[in-house]
């Protein structure tokens, strides 16, 4: 059986696998912190909270596609910033 980079036999994560995990927690989270307030805001209540993107717009009084776009935007941005330090992001 093949083992994936950054996994055991077992099929769990290697110690380098976690600290690649770790690394990339530690770079997406300076990067979050670097957006602008007016992303970051929507984009962690969206991604961190689970918020419905109609109840984010109620909240910061913006309509739907602003809040939409806002998120999009973010995340785009926090895409660009990870793959300029080498790291990839799934679109998950």
């Amino acid at each position: 059986a093949e083992v994936a980079i950054g996994e055991t036999a077992a099929g769990g994560p290697s110690p380098e696998g976690e600290a690649m995990a770790g690394e990339l927690d530690r770079v997406l989270a300076v990067a979050i912190r670097s957006l602008p307030t007016r992303l970051r805001d929507p984009f962690l209540l969206a991604t961190a909270h689970h918020h419905r993107y109609d109840e984010i717009a109620e909240w910061l009084r913006l309509p739907v596609g602003t809040v939409k776009w806002r998120v999009f935007e973010a995340r785009r941005i926090l895409r660009e910033k990870i793959a300029a330090l080498g790291h990839e992001v799934g679109d998950a």
